[in-house]
């Protein structure tokens, strides 16, 4: 198996397993052997074990942490499907959204077609910003600070666009 990547190896990589910023990574007691292979398998979504992530009983690699069953981690998986997909149309959502604002904001901002122009993508570049600099961030703090984060950049926006008096403060709202 040399040339297959093995989740071990990713362990040994001077990642910090204590503080969980790994959540594929094997930890040091778990490696080599039978269990290694079974970890590896289920990984690779081969798993044939009451252990295996498509289906059977309840083991660590299972659901969550252990009791679960390979039932409880489907419906994680279409769970996490689910809010994803709901981001999505979130997103565009908000962008037909402003499509229909910006009749009011460019009248009552007297904007210019460049200053609509960057009104309406800032969102987007934003996200662009977002997206690079999210995993590194996460790597570094964790995802719980940075869902939190996230969110308080998102509320202040909002309160960022609704508080703006000019285009200038609205393209930082949407960023």
């Amino acid at each position: 198996m040399s040339d297959r990547f093995e989740l071990a190896d990713f362990a040994d990589s001077g990642s910090d397993w204590d503080n969980g910023a790994d959540a594929c990574a094997v930890p040091p007691n778990m490696r080599g052997g039978e269990e290694k292979e079974r970890l590896l398998r289920d990984a690779a979504g081969q798993g044939d074990g009451p252990d295996s992530l498509d289906g059977g009983g309840g083991g660590e690699t299972s659901g969550g942490g252990g009791g679960g069953g390979g039932e409880r981690s489907n419906v994680f998986v279409v769970l996490l499907t689910v809010l994803s997909a709901l981001g999505g149309f979130l997103f565009g959502y908000d962008t037909g959204i402003v499509s229909q604002a910006m009749v009011l904001i460019v009248s009552d901002f007297a904007l210019d077609d460049t200053q609509h122009e960057l009104v309406v993508s800032s969102a987007i570049g934003g996200a662009i910003v977002g997206a690079v600099a999210g995993g590194a961030l996460t790597d570094r703090f964790g995802r719980r600070p940075m869902i939190i984060l996230a969110s308080v950049v998102f509320a202040a926006g909002a309160v960022v666009m609704g508080l703006a008096g000019s285009w200038e403060v609205l393209v930082v709202g949407r960023t």
